[in-house]
């Protein structure tokens, strides 16, 4: 009888934390494989189908995932092979917002400047004063990016949607206002 054996182990990564980590192992049909975990002390087994295929899911991943395998083995035949084959998922953080702050209160004419702070390099979602457009900011590589409303005449408000880094996305309901306060007027000068 031939022995089984384990043509690929393959891994959906790279992924985003909260994802389904998911490794495809192919090999012979109907096989069993064993395995462990991120150097797990505890042996798993998953059935290889008729076609050879088989998946191992980690739920809601939140840290990379090692899978090693150690047998195939056929159940009918008996025969069975020791394997060490090996794969990685790796899991990316989602991306955070840290702090969203205003410079005000400001007095009107003067610019409002909204201070964004959180993951490096990620990308920032918001519109103004309850508007539908959607616009963008990317954070540099502290994590500081600004939005300027030059020359404010009335009260600016940021609304902040979400937070994305690669595919990974964190939505949000951030918010910040700035008061900005009319200048002081002379009426009239009159005299006698």
């Amino acid at each position: 009888n031939p022995l089984p054996s384990v043509t690929s182990v393959t891994g959906n990564g790279p992924i985003c934390e909260g994802d389904d980590a998911i490794f495809t192992i192919v090999g012979s049909s109907d096989a069993t494989v064993s395995y462990s975990l991120d150097g797990g002390t505890t042996t798993q087994t998953v059935v290889l189908d008729a076609s050879g295929n088989g998946q191992v899911i980690i739920a809601a991943a939140t840290v990379d995932q090692t899978i090693t395998l150690s047998l195939i083995e056929n159940t009918t035949t008996t025969c069975s092979l020791v394997v060490t084959n090996t794969e990685t998922i790796v899991v990316n953080p989602l991306p955070t917002l840290t702090s969203l702050t205003g410079n005000g209160p400001i007095c009107e004419g003067e610019d409002a400047i909204f201070t964004i702070v959180g993951t490096p390099s990620a990308t920032v979602s918001y519109s103004l004063d309850g508007g539908t457009t959607t616009q963008t900011v990317v954070l540099d590589a502290s994590g500081n990016g600004q939005v300027i409303v030059t020359a404010a005449a009335v009260a600016q408000t940021i609304d902040v949607s979400q937070i994305a880094i690669g595919s990974c996305v964190t939505p949000l309901t951030a918010t910040e206002t700035i008061v900005v306060n009319p200048l002081p007027s002379v009426t009239s000068v009159t005299g006698n």
